[in-house]
């Protein structure tokens, strides 16, 4: 896979992404019902001053406008004012939220293009390495064929034989190591793309809560 296609993917199966896209699209429909709600109340207040500027004093006092209703007139309007201005820190403090979230997930995304460089390096280094480390076994067991052949005829020690064989159990050995290693490189990079059985299981579990009601 290409890098760029590995970090769309990662993007899909990583449990980070996921909560940072749920967090972004809760965060979105908090500052869109702030919006409405802000929309509504001034709305609300200036249709009530309408009416009371429509009339004349004369007008408003002979249909019963006393002083009671000014009163509930001005607290109406004292509402808006501190309704108003909650709204607004609403907004500003989800806009500042989402501006967090973007920031998060671009932390993120640059931490797992710097994870896949490194996990590249090392997948490359190690693969080098371990046909080198298969090149040395099938070097050493052929060395040590010989040597047999030589030691069957009479013409080797035991000694010489038993350093030979170690020889090939320890190039056997390293072979195998560096294969655990590859191995274990191969799983980081499951683990960083979140490929894992677990980490899909985990980031399906998060999609599946965020879409109950």
């Amino acid at each position: 896979q290409t890098r760029e296609k590995m970090l769309d993917n990662a993007q899909g199966q990583r449990p980070v992404f996921a909560v940072l896209a749920e967090q972004y699209a809760a965060a979105q429909a908090r500052l869109a019902m702030v919006q409405d709600s802000g929309e509504y109340k001034l709305d609300l207040v200036g249709q009530v001053g309408s009416r009371a500027l429509d009339a004349s004093a004369g007008t408003a006092f002979g249909q019963g406008f006393t002083l009671d209703d000014r009163y509930v007139s001005l607290q109406l309007e004292f509402g808006d004012v501190f309704g108003h201005n909650t709204s607004r820190q609403m907004i500003q403090k989800t806009s500042l939220a989402l501006e967090s979230i973007k920031y998060e997930k671009t932390k993120a995304l640059e931490n797992l293009e710097t994870e896949l460089a490194n996990i590249s390096v090392l997948l490359k280094s190690g693969q080098a390495t371990l046909r080198s480390a298969q090149r040395q076994v099938v070097a050493e067991k052929r060395k040590f064929a010989a040597e047999m052949a030589r030691y069957q005829e009479g013409r080797s020690s035991t000694a010489t034989v038993t350093q030979f064989e170690g020889d090939l159990r320890a190039s056997e050995l390293r072979a195998l190591i560096q294969k655990v290693s590859l191995q274990q490189t191969g799983y980081r990079l499951a683990l960083t793309l979140g490929e894992l059985p677990i980490l899909k299981q985990i980031s399906t579990s998060h999609m599946s809560e965020g879409s109950k009601p």
